[in-house]
This record gives structure tokens, C-alpha cells and sequence, in this order.
């Protein structure tokens, strides 16, 4: 019986791939492809590669402004031992070539395993960048039983260039990303993948650009969760609203004295790609002269109507009414994104005279088009972030805030915020500072402290030639790579793991009516079966409106087992004042405890008029509680520890004190074990 389900996969293997040496190949649709066979650098876990596969029809000669084709098929063996050319980049001397449109995929079988798929979407501001081992080598992920794919697409005039009609209605690259994002549900599983399992990830504009997948119609069904790393749609950097000025400015320079877009383009199609690239690169620095805050001059644009538009609408639109692909995210900040900020502020600086001349210059671009709140908009922010003083005499820290609230922070967690009313949503906040940050130029020496834009790569891309990695990076990097490996496989930060969850158990008779201020009163059978699958009310908040209610003494228990296996506990106690706060899954998920095998519990206590009088004694029952109840959980009574953050802490540090945590066994079996987060009973703002 277990030969006839093996048979089928040897079999279903054996017709797509042949290994010969170091090298492998297999057969595609399109044609047969020979990879390599290697081990990763960390682990030594064997791997394949094919790298420099063509998904497209090289973009040349006619073909230079169009919408990419996919590639036909090949006769005989394709060399994929080798990546192919990375795109032309906006840098002088020109670097990269037209030819361009190629894809690489490692992955840790070649079997039909069904695989999660991680595809990368390079960042470079849509202008530089490219898909190379050497600037993201995939061996952490490959490890984590992960198929890896990153492509290239075209970058700069040849990729963003638009008339902003029909004529080049725009955003090439974007649909070269389709195509490619096509080619691996149609190959993916040739290589041992899911094409059902595909999780898009990018950083910066690749972020911007698995942003803007989730808005586009063209990328429905294309993939099944998404990753963003500190950009989206939403950045003023990642639309271009100067698109087809930008264009006859190009073409001016070349001598294309023309008004119309079809002879424009028709004109660029016949100039040299280096001599176009080179002009390009001096137009885009004229332009971004007038006001580096104002956005890309070359990029995503919304585009006029079209059968096949990659997007015509504004993002925000898009985004607040819930019309996007509802896939769960992953996204987030790095701690300073300006600090590692490269040219910008470099170009920023020769501007801060002009800004404090027209304030209303520093004001985002997509704010409003009324020039009085625009003004009135522009002097509060130049009040919050530099006080009263002159860009020009403005302290560094000062502005690497406002460039990283301005440029990243406010728009992608507004994104967040927007997709959260839809879709799950993992927000995170990188701000880890250590050896394999990738620092680039900083604004100034004492520009601030705080983690840059584009230093978690070094975490999740350590490249193998880094030796000596100080144990804390180690930790940090194994956190990061499986946070983001947990999500590709599980659509979760976390990993998976099964767990059963007991939420909305009373521990106490409802405190109303008579028993309103008084010592909590524990709760008394109950016939039938009481529906332990939702959350309890959360107390009363100290807030206006007024949210909650009394009847609110419910405790929330998480295990990874119901066998009687005496596991650890850890009982979380929230913060909040003493009036505000509760013990709901939304606010803290216990995932990553239950992931080490630990039964979490948590409980709302009464709170401010409510409360004080009695807060202590809510504590003491709800864990009196936990000894009479956790065995039934598979939790050991004799091994409960106390965790607390804020006024949580505080309350654990009276426990050690409160004579009625200690005279109860029941109770304080727990006293052996203490966590106190940030605060602890001598703080000033408890005992007021």
C-alpha cells in the first residue's frame, strides 16, 4: 500500500527531471531547462536552481514600450546554470540590457511535494535593482523547505515610461511582474511547488509593487498572501504624476520636437537604448531638481481606461472601499527609514532654502489641491517636526523623522489600516539594530539612532560570504526568516501550530446590581454546556464614548493539548492604567507561546471607578481559578507563572507582596515564577 502512494510521485518526477552530475533538468511546457544541483551555504540543505529561464519575449526593437509577450516554446536544452542580464539601470555608466525579462527559481525538491512558493519583487525605487544570487541569496528560506523565486522587469523609460493616453498608457513593468507572476502558476509545480501556495513579497518599491498586485485586477488569483516591506501604494514615491511630461521632456532632449504621443514613442523606439538610457537619467534628475518630495519620475501611473489597464484607479480609493484582492498581509516599517536614506536627502539639503521660502513645498503631494489648507497643512507639519526653527539650521534627526513619517511611515499604515477592515494583517516594526543591518550613507553622522531603510534584507539575505555573525544577528536572523517563512506557509506570522481555545469563561458572578463595588464573588455552576468560542465583554473603559460592560469577569484559556501532559502556564495580566485594557486574542495573541508548548492565559478585571476599589482581589480569584481549573487544560497548577506589562506588571509586583496572593496555595504556587514588563508597585503613577 505505501509502494502504490509513492509510485505516482517517483513516477510523476521521473517524466520532468533527470539529474546528471551537479546538473538537473527538467521539462516545461515551454521546453526543457538544465539547473544545478548545490547545498546552501548555512546548513549545507541541498537545493536546485534554474536561473536566466526567459518568461517573456525579449522587450526589444518594437517591442521596446509594449506590454511584454509571453516567451514561445525552445528546441532542445535551455542553459539555466546561469542568471541572465539584469535590466538597464537609471546609473551612469549605463549598466544592463533590454533583453532582461528573466526568472529564477531555487527549491529544495523537484518532487510533487506542493511546496509554498515565496516569489521577490526587487525594490530600487523602479529604476535600479535586479534579481541576482548575489543581491539575495535565498538559502535562509530554502532552508525552511521553501521554493524561491525572484525575476527581473523592466526598470526606468523602458518600463514606466507614459504618454498617459493609449498610446503607452504605462506601467510595463508592473505587467512584466504579471507575466511572470502567470509563469509560476503555470510552472511552479514542475519544480515541486503549489500554485495555490504562492506568497508575493517585496521591499520598497517591490513593496510599492506587491501593493499595487493587491489593487489590480490583472493579479487576481495570482497569489495567495502578500509581503511588504516598507513601501505601498500609498507612497508618494511609488505614482508618478509627472508621467508624460516627463516623456516629451525626454524626447525634446533628443530632438523629438513633437506634440504627439504616437510620434514620440515611435521616435524613442528608433534611438539606441544606452543613449536613451543616459538621456533618461538627466531628465529624471531635472525634474526631481524642482522638488525631491513630489514623487518618482519614473513608476507606477494610474492609467486611462483600457481592456488591459493594470489599474485606473487611485489607490485610496481603492483601499477604503475594500476593492482589492483579499489576501492576508504581512507589512511593515524599519524603526528610521531615513537614516539609511542614500541620495534624497543629499538632494533634500539644497532645497531646505526653498522649502522655508515655500513652505507649502513639504506638504505630501497627494494631500489637496486647495492652495490654503495645503499652506495651513504644510506649516503644522514644519511646526510638529522642526519647532520654530529654519530648515536650513534644522538638527539631522529632525528631518530624518519628517522624510521617514513623511516618505514611509504615514503610508503604509494607512495601508494597514485600510486593509485591516477586510483582511488579516500582520503590522510589524523592525528595530533591530545590529552587524547585519545593511547601513548605507546616513543623512549625518549624528542623524539619530534607529534601523534604516532596507536593513532587514541583511537578516533575511545574509549572503554566505558573511562570516562571524555576533550570536544576537544569529537569533534575530532566525526570527525574522522564520516570521516571514511561517507566513508564506501557514498565511499566519506564526507557525501553525494546532491549539484549542476557551474563551469567555466566567471566573466570577457578573459584579452588578449589589455586588457592583464589592470583593468578586466566584462564579457558581452552570447546567448545560456554555459556549467557550468568543470573547467575553471587555470591561468598562476609562473613555468617552463610553465602551464595555460590568458584566466582564471572563477569563481566556489557550493549550496546545488537552491531555493531561502538566504543561507550563503563563498567565498574562494587561496593562492599561488600571482603566483601560483587556485580555481579547485581537490585542494580545498567544501564538507565539503556544508555538513553545505553553498553556496562555489571560482575564479582564474591573477598572477604574469599578475597579480600584477591588482590582487586587479580581487578580486573586481569576488565579485561584487557573490552580482549581488549568489540570483540566493540560496545564500543571505547580508550574504557573505570572506575567504583567504596565499596570499588569504592577499588579504581578503586589502579588508578591498582597498576603492574600500568599495565603493560598492556590494562588501563588506562582509566586515562584515572575515576569514584570515596565512596571512594578513603586511606581509613582500606582501609588498616587
Amino acid at each position: 500500500m505505501v509502494f502504490i502512494h509513492i509510485l505516482p510521485v517517483l513516477l510523476s518526477c521521473l517524466s520532468v527531471c533527470e539529474r546528471q552530475n551537479d546538473n538537473v533538468t527538467v521539462t516545461l511546457p515551454n521546453g526543457k531547462v538544465k539547473g544545478l544541483f548545490q547545498k546552501t551555504a548555512h546548513k549545507g540543505t541541498p537545493y536546485y536552481s534554474f536561473r536566466g529561464i526567459p518568461y517573456a519575449e525579449p522587450p526589444t526593437g518594437n517591442l521596446r514600450f509594449k506590454p511584454p509577450i509571453e516567451k514561445s516554446k525552445w528546441n532542445g536544452i535551455l542553459d539555466a546554470t546561469e542568471e541572465g542580464s539584469q535590466c538597464v539601470q537609471n546609473i551612469n555608466p549605463v549598466l544592463g540590457s533590454e533583453d532582461c525579462l528573466f526568472i529564477n527559481v531555487y527549491t529544495p525538491s523537484l518532487k510533487q511535494e506542493n511546496l509554498s512558493v515565496l516569489v521577490y519583487i526587487h525594490g530600487g525605487a523602479f529604476v535600479g535593482g535586479n534579481s541576482s544570487y548575489q543581491s539575495f541569496p535565498p538559502d535562509l528560506f530554502l532552508e525552511e523547505n521553501l521554493i524561491f523565486v525572484m525575476f527581473n522587469y523592466r526598470l526606468g523609460v523602458f518600463g514606466f515610461i507614459s504618454t498617459e493616453d493609449l498610446v503607452v498608457p504605462g506601467n510595463n513593468g508592473l505587467k512584466d511582474q504579471v507575466l511572470a507572476l502567470k509563469w509560476v502558476q503555470k510552472n511552479i509545480h514542475y519544480f515541486g511547488g503549489n500554485p495555490g501556495a504562492v506568497t508575493i513579497f517585496g521591499e520598497s518599491a517591490g513593496a510599492a509593487s506587491v501593493s499595487y498586485h493587491t489593487l489590480s485586477p490583472s493579479s487576481k488569483g495570482l497569489f495567495k498572501a502578500a509581503i511588504m516591506d516598507s513601501g505601498s501604494s500609498l507612497c508618494l514615491w511609488a505614482l508618478n504624476r509627472r508621467a508624460r511630461r516627463t516623456a516629451f521632456t525626454i524626447g525634446r532632449s533628443l530632438f523629438l520636437n513633437t506634440f504627439t504621443s504616437q510620434s514620440l514613442i515611435d521616435g524613442l523606439t528608433g534611438v539606441d537604448y544606452v543613449t536613451l538610457q543616459e538621456v533618461a537619467t538627466v531628465t529624471s534628475n531635472l525634474i526631481t531638481s524642482e522638488n525631491p518630495l513630489a514623487g518618482i519620475f519614473f513608476g507606477p501611473v494610474i492609467e486611462p481606461y483600457h481592456d488591459s489597464a493594470f489599474f485606473y484607479n487611485k489607490s485610496e480609493e481603492l483601499l477604503r472601499t475594500g476593492q482589492f484582492n483579499r489576501v492576508p498581509v504581512l507589512m511593515g516599517i524599519n524603526s528610521n527609514e531615513a537614516v539609511a536614506a542614500n541620495e534624497i536627502p543629499a538632494v533634500l539639503r539644497l532645497f531646505f532654502a526653498k522649502y522655508d521660502i515655500n513652505v507649502a513645498l513639504i506638504a505630501p503631494e497627494d494631500l489637496t489641491n486647495d492652495t490654503k489648507k495645503r499652506k495651513d497643512a504644510a506649516k503644522e507639519i514644519k511646526s510638529y517636526f522642526f519647532k520654530t526653527a529654519a530648515l536650513t539650521t534644522a538638527n539631522p534627526q529632525s528631518f530624518s523623522q519628517f522624510i521617514s513619517d513623511d516618505q514611509f511611515n504615514r503610508p503604509v499604515r494607512q495601508t494597514a489600516l485600510d486593509m485591516r477592515k477586510y483582511v488579516d494583517v500582520y503590522f510589524y516594526q523592525f528595530s533591530y539594530e545590529g552587524h547585519l543591518g545593511r547601513k548605507m550613507e546616513i543623512i549625518e553622522p549624528d542623524a539619530g539612532e534607529g534601523v534604516g531603510h532596507g536593513e532587514e534584507l541583511g537578516y533575511l539575505f545574509t549572503h554566505p560570504s558573511i562570516k562571524d555573525i555576533p550570536q544576537n544577528d544569529t537569533l534575530m536572523q532566525k526570527q525574522v526568516v522564520q516570521m516571514w517563512s511561517n507566513f508564506a506557509k501557514y498565511k499566519t506570522a506564526y507557525k501553525g501550530t494546532p491549539y484549542y481555545s476557551f474563551r469567555g469563561i466566567p471566573y466570577a458572578e457578573p459584579p452588578i446590581g449589589n455586588l457592583r463595588f464589592k470583593p468578586p464573588v466566584e462564579k457558581s455552576k452552570w447546567n448545560g454546556t456554555l459556549d467557550a468560542t468568543r470573547e467575553g465583554s471587555q470591561c468598562v473603559q476609562n473613555i468617552n464614548p463610553v465602551l464595555g460592560s460590568e458584566d466582564c469577569l471572563f477569563i481566556n484559556v489557550y493549550t496546545p493539548s488537552l491531555k493531561q501532559e502538566n504543561l507550563s502556564v503563563l498567565v498574562f495580566i494587561h496593562g492599561g492604567a488600571f482603566i483601560n485594557g483587556n485580555s481579547s486574542y485581537e490585542v494580545q495573541p498567544p501564538d507565539l507561546f503556544l508555538e513553545e508548548n505553553l498553556v496562555f492565559v489571560m482575564f479582564n478585571y474591573r477598572l477604574g471607578v469599578f475597579g480600584f476599589i477591588s482590582t487586587e482581589d479580581l487578580v486573586v480569584l481569576a488565579l485561584k481559578w487557573v490552580q482549581k481549573n488549568i489540570h483540566y487544560f493540560g496545564g500543571n497548577p505547580e508550574a504557573v507563572t505570572v506575567f504583567g506589562q504596565s499596570a499588569g506588571a504592577a499588579s504581578v509586583s503586589y502579588h508578591t507582596q498582597s498576603p492574600s496572593s500568599k495565603a493560598s496555595k492556590t494562588a501563588f504556587t506562582i509566586g515562584k515564577n515572575l515576569f514584570l514588563n515596565t512596571s512594578t508597585s513603586q511606581s509613582l503613577w500606582k501609588t498616587l
